[in-house]
């Protein structure tokens, strides 16, 4: 077996990890975890929907997520032994100090490309470069690299979370329904999306019980046939923030999936 395979090998693994969780998230979703409850505020008249249940996750999903996290970096890093075997010039490195390097910033990685030339050669050296592997350059690859440090030492934090969104598109002109008037509770099942693509600007929310979710205006109706949206996320403030964690796993194959096939005549 040659060094691009055992590359595609590895991505091939993770994509089956990313397919599992895609088939757990959807059997849950299918199980109606999450419920909301309105009710009408007898001072403003709006209605206030909070969370009523909210079910907490399968365990099985942040082992999922760091397996397959796990395989599309030692993809990048049986990349980079490929080209330490290939062309390296300096005896005296050491195999414990080979891996696929990712920077903080692009300053960082600027300064250190020139010390990796006696690991992987120039025309190596170059490839990585153009990879962008920086804080801000290729984002997605930070976020492996992060993420994959943070599952080494416990679990990556996932949580279903409603996006902050505008519900206008839910809401609509007119008088409360007798529901609303008599003030008795207004039931809404959210719709479960497995990847579900938030505008820029627009944060998401923890489902939490109890919790507001959203408030709809006194003398609006919302179509409660409309399915509010609701994800599964990462919740890691210091790497992802708040993300679909099925939409930064399908990047982070893409990503992974390029550099393998930039390095494919390097390897």
């Amino acid at each position: 077996m040659n060094f691009y395979e055992s590359v595609c090998l590895k991505i091939e693994r993770a994509k089956t990890h990313v397919h599992n969780l895609d088939a757990l998230i959807g059997k849950f979703g299918q199980q109606n975890p999450y419920r909301l409850v309105g009710n009408l505020d007898p001072n403003t008249g709006d209605s206030i929907f909070r969370f009523a249940k909210v079910a907490p996750l399968p365990s099985d999903i942040p082992l999922i997520v760091g397996d397959a996290i796990h395989n599309l970096r030692s993809a990048l890093d049986h990349i980079a032994w490929a080209l330490f075997e290939r062309y390296k010039t300096d005896p005296k490195v050491k195999r414990r100090e080979v891996f696929f390097p990712v920077w903080q910033s692009k300053q960082v990685c600027e300064a250190e490309l020139a010390r990796k030339v006696k690991m992987f050669g120039q025309k190596a050296v170059d490839a990585i470069a153009k990879a962008h592997p920086y804080k801000g350059g290729n984002q997605t690859l930070w976020y492996l690299h992060e993420l994959n440090l943070a599952d080494k030492h416990r679990l990556i934090v996932a949580i279903v979370a409603q996006a902050g969104m505008d519900i206008t598109p839910f809401v609509e002109d007119g008088f409360a329904r007798l529901a609303k008037m008599s003030g008795l509770p207004t039931t809404s099942v959210p719709q479960f999306k497995r990847r579900l693509v938030i505008p820029a600007g627009v944060g998401m929310v923890a489902a939490k019980e109890g919790d507001v979710a959203f408030t709809v205006p006194a003398g609006k109706v919302i179509d409660l046939n409309r399915k509010i949206p609701m994800v599964i996320a990462f919740d890691e403030p210091e790497i992802t923030g708040r993300q679909s964690v099925m939409l930064v796993l399908d990047s982070m194959v893409n990503a992974v999936e390029g550099i393998a096939k930039q390095f494919e005549s390097l390897i």
